[in-house]
């Protein structure tokens, strides 16, 4: 049988500040290259990684309750020694998901964001508990509930359920949700797009925020007094302005096939590369640069040739991406019936 060991007051703040200090230099090893061993399968990966942040959690709550006034120092101790496992055992498991082929890079990548910030909101949870007063006497708003000020308890709460969501929903619902982004990215665009196409005045491409515009406004007054103002729109190629209305269009069916695209993906990811969907995300990701160039390109009133070379860069990347949900889903044609419709709407408008 164990003996229980009293601490002090100032062993705790000791505790409190070495496990902080700690943490801080863990967050460095979430991005080490390389693990000594990886003997964890993806689904005990998962599992394991899931009960050390419901752990973490739930502790989190505890350790509120024990700092509430009059601090239980023994018991405080206790908790934080525990949860401080948690998180070491957690860190420890973040660089064997980049060991296994199971998961993509992006998925990794927002893993150890999402853990870093955890680590982080944990670092000023310890700093808030060193700051309280250990002797404080309790009253009636603090003798049933989680000390209030302790505020990160909340937050580290809402990182452990985005956390917990994140990792059950794995590569495919986080791939989803990069394409969400990039929806928006591309309804921004086709919005600016229709307002130029209103009036299609030409952005200068070396002052694109428009720097020196100050300058130039006393330049246009001039103008103007000397009856030199021309409309800009009077200049615009007229096949250049014809074929950006008939790409505002098309710039729409690209924001429909990505939210058919999303739709269209593997409901289950078993049997499905990591690597393999990293491409499908890289690939969705280059699409979207490529809209904003070509969008840019109108805008700056490039030539003919070079708004059509990012047209037809575009229309073979849409292919593309189609071609790769279908490998995702093993040639099922099924699951790309209705890109196939798409893409004969997009080619022939």
């Amino acid at each position: 049988m164990s003996e229980t060991v009293d601490h002090s007051e100032e062993e705790l703040r000791v505790f409190i500040k070495s496990f902080a200090e700690i943490l801080k230099v863990s967050k460095d090893s979430l991005y080490a290259e390389t693990v000594e061993d990886n003997n964890v399968k993806a689904q005990d990966l998962t599992a394991e990684s899931i009960k050390l942040i419901q752990l973490i959690y739930a502790h989190t709550t505890k350790i509120g309750i024990a700092f509430r006034p009059p601090v239980s120092i023994n018991a405080a101790y206790a908790q934080i020694k525990e949860i401080s496992q948690y998180f070491f055992l957690l860190v420890s498991l973040v660089p064997l998901f980049q060991e296994d082929p199971k998961f993509s890079k992006f998925f990794v990548s927002e893993l150890k964001v999402q853990v870093s910030k955890l680590i982080s909101t944990y670092t000023n949870f310890l700093k808030e508990l060193g700051e309280l007063n250990f002797t404080e006497k309790a009253d009636a708003s603090t003798s049933n509930s989680v000390d209030h000020r302790l505020v990160s308890i909340g937050i580290t709460w809402d990182m452990c359920d985005g956390l917990k969501k994140l990792i059950l929903g794995g590569n495919l619902e986080l791939l989803k949700e990069n394409l969400k982004q990039s929806i928006a990215l591309v309804d921004d665009a086709f919005e600016e797009f229709g307002e130029w196409i209103e009036l299609p005045e030409k952005c200068d491409d070396t002052d694109p925020f428009g720097f020196n515009g100050a300058e130039e406004d006393d330049d246009d007054d001039d103008a103007s007094e000397n009856g030199d103002d021309k409309d800009d729109s009077e200049h615009i190629d007229p096949q250049l302005l014809s074929m950006a209305k008939k790409w505002h269009s098309k710039v729409k069916l690209i924001k429909l096939l990505l939210s058919s695209l999303s739709k269209s993906l593997p409901t289950d990811e078993s049997g499905i590369k990591g690597a393999d969907l990293e491409k499908f995300n890289q690939e969705q990701d280059h699409l979207i640069g490529l809209v904003d160039d070509l969008v840019s390109s109108f805008f700056t009133w490039s030539p003919i040739g070079d708004v059509q070379s990012y047209a037809d860069e575009i229309v073979e990347q849409c292919k593309n991406l189609i071609e790769m949900v279908k490998m995702l889903n093993k040639g099922d044609d099924s699951k790309i019936k209705w890109l196939k419709i798409w893409l004969e709407r997009f080619v022939e408008n």
